[in-house]
C-alpha cells in the first residue's frame, strides 16, 4: 500500500472512531480482529493505530467475528408450497376429532351399555328402573379413568420430550386402533352370565384408551404430541383442529342416532357404530404416515428450524408461561370440573316425559349438546381474552357453576333424595344448552388466546394447560359419583 493511500485510510479510521454509535448496534465481520494486519511497505502499523482501530470495533459492540470461510448470510425463506388436495387440513380435522372421539365414542353408546348391564331376566331395557350397574356406569367410568389420569399426564410431561413427536403420534394412534378392534370384537360376546366382570373389563379398557372428557391413558400421549405439532402450521390449521374437537361429539351423536334408526338389534347397531370409529382411527393413522412425503408438511415440520425433540421445561419457563396464562387455566379448569360433575353421570340418567325413551339420551343429551357446544366453539374462536378483561371471564365461569344443581333437579332417574323441579323436556333442553354453549365458548376462547399471550411458547403453554386438566379432572372425578348418590 502506498504511503498516501495508507495515510488516508488511517485518517478515515480515526474520524470513524470519533463518531457516536448506538450501544445495541451489532457489526458482524468476516475476519478475526487478531488477523487484521496493515502494511506500509515493509513496516507494520504502529501499536497506537492498531489500538485505535480496536477501540472503534469495540465501541460498535462486535458480537461475532469469524473467518471469511465461516461467514454466511441467511437466505430468505422460500415460499410455502400449497397444501395438495387439502390433505394436511383434513388431517388437522381428523386429529381434532381423535382428541375427543375415543372418549365420546364410549360415552355416547348409552343404549349399548344399558343393554349389556340390564336385568338379564328380560331382553328389554327399562330406563325407569335401572339396575345398580346401569345407574353407576357413567360415574364409575369417570372415576376409573381418572385414577390413572394424573400419573399418565405427569409421565407424559416428564418423558415425552425424549421421543420425537412423529414417533409419539404414530405409536399412540396404533395402540388406540388395536384396542378399538379388540373392544369391537367383544360386542358379539354374550356377557349376561358375567355382567360384573364385563363391567370392570369395560372400565379398564376405556381407562387404557381415554378418559371421560379430556386425557388419560395412551390418549394423553396423542393429545400432547398433536398439541406440539399443530402450532408449527399456520394459525388456520389450529382453528380447524379445534373445530374438529367440537365436531367429535356431533359426529358420534349423529352416527349413534343413525345406527339406532336402522331398526336393527342393539348389538348390530353397536357393532356398526364401533366399526365406523375404528375406520376413522385407521384413516388418520394412514394419512399421518404418508404426510412426511408431502411438500407442505416438510416445509413446516421437517424443514423447520425448531427441533421436534424438546428439552424439558425449566422452572423459569414454567413461571413465565403460568404468569401469563393463569386466567386461561382457571377458566378452563372451572369449566372442566363443572362439566365433569354432571355430564354424563347425571345427564345420562335424565328421562323424557313424553319423548321416545330409546332416542332421548342419544339425541338430546349427546347430539344436541355437541351441536350447541360446537356453535359455542365457533363464537369463542372469534373472541379475545386479555389481561384487562380476564376477571370478567373468570366471574362468568364461576356463575356457570349454577347449572350443576339445575341439572340435578331435572327428571334424572333413579332418585331417592332430591325433588324434581324441572320435569319438562324443554326446561332440561334450555339448561343443557346453556351448559353446552358456555363449555364450547370457554374452551376455544382460552386455547385461541394462548399464541397471543405467550408468543413462541405455545407448546409449553398447551402442555401446562393439559397437565392442569389432567390433575384437576383426576382430583375431582369422585364428585361425579357423589352427585349420583345425592340424587
Amino acid at each position: 500500500m502506498r504511503g498516501s493511500a495508507f495515510d488516508k485510510a488511517t485518517a478515515g479510521l480515526t474520524m470513524f472512531s470519533k463518531t457516536s454509535f448506538t450501544p445495541q448496534r451489532t457489526v458482524v465481520l468476516p475476519y478475526r480482529l487478531s488477523s487484521i494486519k496493515l502494511y506500509e511497505g515493509s513496516h507494520r502499523v504502529k501499536m497506537e493505530a492498531y489500538n485505535e482501530i480496536s477501540d472503534v470495533f469495540n465501541r460498535v459492540s462486535i458480537a461475532s467475528i469469524e473467518k471469511s470461510e465461516k461467514y454466511h448470510q441467511e437466505l430468505p425463506k422460500k415460499p410455502a408450497p400449497k397444501d395438495t388436495f387439502y390433505l394436511i387440513r383434513v388431517l388437522s380435522l381428523l386429529f381434532g376429532l381423535l382428541h375427543i372421539l375415543p372418549s365420546t365414542f364410549f360415552i355416547t353408546a348409552n343404549n349399548y351399555w344399558m343393554y349389556k348391564l340390564r336385568d338379564v331376566s328380560s331382553e328389554t331395557v327399562d330406563l325407569n328402573n335401572k339396575t345398580t350397574l346401569q345407574t353407576y356406569f357413567n360415574s364409575g367410568l369417570m372415576i376409573t379413568q381418572c385414577t390413572s389420569m394424573i400419573l399418565c399426564m405427569l409421565l407424559s410431561s416428564a418423558f415425552a420430550h425424549t421421543i420425537k413427536v412423529r414417533s409419539r403420534i404414530l405409536s399412540s394412534l396404533s395402540i388406540i386402533a388395536v384396542l378399538f378392534v379388540l373392544f369391537t370384537a367383544l360386542i358379539k360376546v354374550n356377557t349376561d352370565t358375567w355382567q360384573t366382570a364385563f363391567f370392570l373389563l369395560s372400565l379398564l379398557s376405556v381407562c387404557i384408551i381415554c378418559d371421560g372428557h379430556y386425557v388419560s391413558g395412551v390418549l394423553t400421549l396423542f393429545q400432547i404430541s398433536t398439541l406440539a405439532l399443530m402450532p408449527k402450521f399456520p394459525p388456520s390449521y389450529m382453528k380447524t383442529f379445534l373445530m374438529g374437537q367440537g365436531a367429535a361429539g356431533v359426529f358420534n351423536g349423529c352416527l349413534q342416532v343413525i345406527c339406532l334408526a336402522t331398526g336393527t338389534s342393539t348389538k348390530t347397531s353397536a357393532l356398526f357404530y364401533f366399526c365406523s370409529g375404528t375406520a376413522i382411527i385407521f384413516l388418520a393413522l394412514f394419512m399421518f404416515f404418508i404426510s412426511k412425503h408431502l411438500a407442505f408438511y416438510q416445509y413446516y415440520v421437517e424443514d423447520n428450524t425448531v427441533q421436534m425433540r424438546k428439552e424439558r421445561l425449566n422452572k423459569e419457563e414454567i413461571k413465565y408461561v403460568v404468569k401469563n396464562i393463569w386466567f386461561c387455566i382457571a377458566i378452563s379448569l372451572i369449566a372442566e370440573v363443572n362439566l365433569l360433575v354432571i355430564h354424563a353421570s347425571i345427564t345420562g340418567l335424565v328421562v323424557s316425559e313424553n319423548y321416545g325413551m330409546y332416542f332421548f339420551v342419544p339425541t338430546i343429551t349427546y347430539l344436541y349438546f355437541a351441536v350447541i357446544s360446537l356453535f359455542g366453539r365457533y363464537v369463542g374462536a372469534k373472541t379475545n381474552i386479555t389481561r384487562s378483561n380476564a376477571k370478567w371471564w373468570v366471574s362468568l365461569t364461576v356463575l356457570r357453576v349454577v347449572t350443576v344443581p339445575l341439572i340435578m333437579l331435572c327428571n334424572a332417574k333413579p332418585r331417592s333424595h332430591l325433588p324434581v323441579w324441572f320435569p319438562h323436556d324443554w326446561q332440561y333442553i334450555i339448561i343443557l344448552g346453556v351448559l353446552a354453549f358456555t363449555h364450547g365458548f370457554i374452551f376455544n376462547m382460552t386455547f385461541m388466546s394462548i399464541p397471543r399471550l405467550v408468543p413462541g411458547k405455545e407448546e409449553a403453554a398447551f402442555l401446562i394447560m393439559m397437565t392442569s386438566f389432567g390433575i384437576g379432572g383426576g382430583l375431582t372425578s369422585p364428585l361425579s359419583l357423589l352427585s349420583v348418590r345425592i340424587l
